[in-house]
């Protein structure tokens, strides 16, 4: 079954159930202005996201939101949680924190969500952080890394590790691996924690780095790329936005820079789009889930046996994406009774850690004391994934 992605109008919202009902609401949202709001049916369970519209961002909210239908068609074909249906309410916004937090406020008082997931970017996701606490609400799976996430203020439970965790992961394994001098290119679209994580982590480790600021422009980033073997350099670290990325695909089309031997990133949702981008070299990223093509993973198995009709959601960024996802689902099978935010959040609270998978996956990420993944990756310049 092909199926062709539809964009969204800002705002529109689509409830997932089943593929059916999910493209009759795209074309209807592609073709109506005047939003749609009612209140959860009896017998329905409703979560909420919402996720970035824009011509850079769309390979990511397109996998995100195809893995996520797919993960709540496949619970609901199996009778859903205890006989209750699972909703998935997919707003787009145009890719701020303040559109975000426009959205995340009317999932949680207009579309009544138990709960948030899957909110990519700092400043988005401690947006989110600030608006479920005012909720009394969960936030699960936030695709950042910002510490401040992590602090345990039983509301945000983001899965994943922090960005000091992956830098660290990260430069051991360039140190091991004999790279001595590195430069982080960054563009602003992260918290400086982040660049300032990679910076410090790799000096740590005995690698000589330096830190190069670029605007979202040909100008820009064509003048970095032009400078960056000047002197040489064995490992380029990204630290750019999808904005940045189309930019520098484009670059490269144009002309061939010397690039240094090796690439590498954190794990990103941008990861989905900067692995194209280089391709032909080596790439090194830490990843906070298996390969989504391991033949060795039964989490990235499952992943495809739902996702074997929407192949645009197997990703990186989808399947972290769909195991926030099975976070949320884990927490409301334990549940006895009618689910709330209140006792979803209860759950979430006394769960230091649930299998799912093969994973030991901690709700609140390494705050518990149980560190979260932080797996590493290459992508040989044959185009072979490596884990």
């Amino acid at each position: 079954m092909e199926i062709t992605p539809v964009r969204l109008r800002p705002h529109w919202p689509c409830r997932f159930v089943g593929w059916g009902a999910w493209f009759r609401c795209l074309a209807a949202g592609a073709a109506l202005t005047a939003p749609w709001v009612d209140a959860p049916a009896a017998g329905v369970i409703r979560i909420g996201q919402s996720l970035p519209d824009s011509p850079e961002s769309y390979k990511i909210s397109t996998s995100i939101g195809y893995a996520t239908n797919a993960l709540v068609e496949s619970v609901n074909a199996l009778g859903g949680i205890d006989g209750r249906v699972i909703e998935l309410v997919t707003l787009k916004d145009d890719g701020t924190a303040s559109g975000y937090a426009r959205n995340v406020t009317r999932l949680l008082e207009d579309e009544q969500v138990l709960a948030v997931v899957n909110c990519t970017g700092d400043a988005r996701c401690l947006e989110g952080q600030r608006l479920v606490r005012e909720h009394d609400a969960a936030l699960v799976g936030a695709m950042s890394g910002v510490p401040a996430l992590h602090v345990s203020d039983g509301h945000v439970f983001p899965v994943r590790a922090d960005y000091p965790a992956e830098a660290k992961a990260l430069a051991r394994q360039l140190a091991t691996i004999g790279v001595a001098t590195a430069t982080v290119l960054t563009d602003g679209h992260s918290l400086p924690i982040k660049r300032d994580a990679l910076a410090e982590a790799m000096r740590s480790s005995g690698i000589a780095t330096t830190v190069v600021e670029v605007k979202a422009d040909k100008t820009s980033i064509g003048r970095a790329l032009d400078h960056l073997m000047m002197p040489p350099i064995n490992a380029l670290m990204l630290d750019l936005g999808a904005a940045s990325l189309a930019v520098t695909g484009e670059l490269l089309q144009e002309k061939a820079p010397e690039l240094p031997a090796v690439i590498a990133s954190l794990a990103d949702p941008e990861l989905t789009l900067s692995i194209g981008i280089f391709r032909g070299r080596t790439y090194g990223f830490t990843s906070v889930v298996p390969n989504p093509e391991s033949q060795t993973s039964a989490l990235a198995t499952a992943f495809r046996q739902d996702l074997v009709n929407a192949p645009f959601g197997i990703s990186y960024a989808g399947l972290e994406a769909y195991l926030n996802l099975r976070v949320v689902i884990e927490a409301l099978r334990s549940i006895d009774k009618v689910p709330t935010r209140s006792t979803l959040l209860n759950v979430l609270r006394a769960s230091p850690s649930m299998t799912i998978g093969e994973l030991a996956v901690s709700p609140v990420g390494q705050a518990s004391g149980a560190p979260a993944r932080v797996g590493l990756g290459v992508i040989s310049a044959r185009g072979i994934v490596l884990e």
